[in-house]
């Protein structure tokens, strides 16, 4: 990795989804904040949005001052990416499971997802941060890895498989991806089915308002590490100019918010045990000539090295057939995707 970190304000490492090398960003000033994201028309950087801003957390702007590419060393990544065991369910997961599912249940929403946070400590310096981006990029060759350090936004390594918008030009992409089995599951559930199902149309009817050439393909089972996923891509055409009112229509999208969108993100806020931060927003590249590649922020953990630890971050969907365990479960397998990381780099 470079050596001009220790001059740096801001700092962005990302590989995108199957490629064989990396791009580190660096910057001496601190990042831009955006008001809006209409502020986006004709900017380019690497942008990073929250689940829903605020001045503790805003829409910000890397302006790099220098850029690299870097080739990376794909040597067989670690072993053993079982989970062991799950522990207890925590009491504020339970609350607010309960908090959720009542709400499906009479109707107030189709669908909410509710997530949850876990802290484990971390011993992490420089050099350990970038061996933890390398070994995610190993770890998951398919997902988009992140790891950006800022003043404004704190430290975060994000490992995601849901593309939020891709393309450059009038040419553009995006998913619906919900749903969640282990990759040894053979049959998807009918709670799985309807929660794809929800977030697609929400997709579909979001793009009409912007796009008279759409098509989809899908759903189909896509794996994400040692879990799978249930996705529709959507190809369509749009004005570059339209990029931030897109982005204001689709996020939060129902995969990681819920429907009736609005009312879930205000439920969500007012109900959720945990805070989420950057977590469940997007991140990723924009520049209006070399295009725009923007990831749900999933899979993810805000690395405190000050403190030696990290908070570990996931969700999942809520609805009326859905049970506690099952639910608790699935977090905890979605948060090994990254907490296994800390055990191999540590």
């Amino acid at each position: 990795m470079s050596e001009d970190r220790h001059h740096s304000v801001c700092r962005v490492s990302y590989r995108l989804p199957g490629a064989g090398d990396c791009c580190v960003l660096s910057s001496s000033s601190a990042p831009d904040v955006l008001s809006s994201l209409d502020d986006l028309h004709g900017c380019s950087g690497f942008l990073i949005a929250p689940f829903t801003p605020s001045e503790d957390c805003p829409v910000v702007m890397v302006r790099p001052d220098s850029s690299e590419r870097l080739t990376l060393d794909m040597q067989p990544p670690m072993t053993g990416d079982r989970l062991a065991s799950v522990p207890p369910v925590p009491e504020d997961y339970r609350r607010s499971f309960g908090a959720f599912h009542s709400a499906v249940s009479d109707g107030r929403f189709d669908k909410l997802v509710l997530a949850a946070s876990l802290r484990r400590p971390v011993h992490l310096d420089d050099a350990g941060a970038d061996s933890l981006f390398l070994e995610a990029c190993r770890a998951y060759p398919d997902f988009m890895v992140t790891l950006f350090s800022t003043p404004l936004t704190g430290t975060w390594l994000t490992v995601s498989p849901e593309m939020l918008l891709d393309g450059e030009g009038d040419r553009w992409r995006t998913m619906a991806l919900a749903g969640t089995m282990p990759l040894s599951g053979r049959e998807w559930s009918a709670k799985n089915r309807r929660e794809q199902a929800l977030v697609e149309r929400f997709v579909r009817q979001t793009l009409e308002r912007f796009s008279t050439q759409c098509s989809q393909r899908g759903p189909e089972s896509r794996r994400a590490g040692h879990l799978q996923h249930l996705c529709t891509v959507f190809d369509f055409r749009m004005q570059r100019e339209r990029l931030g009112a897109l982005l204001s229509a689709l996020h939060p999208t129902p995969a990681v918010s819920g429907l009736k969108r609005s009312a879930a993100v205000d439920f969500i806020r007012s109900v959720e045990a945990c805070d989420r931060r950057y977590y469940s927003g997007f991140c990723g590249p924009t520049d209006p000539v070399e295009g725009t590649r923007l990831y749900v922020t999933l899979r993810s953990a805000a690395i405190d090295a000050q403190r030696g630890e990290a908070t570990l971050w996931a969700g999942g969907g809520i609805m009326p057939d859905s049970r506690l365990e099952e639910e608790w479960t699935e977090v905890v397998q979605k948060m090994h995707t990254v907490n296994r990381l800390f055990d191999h780099v540590q």
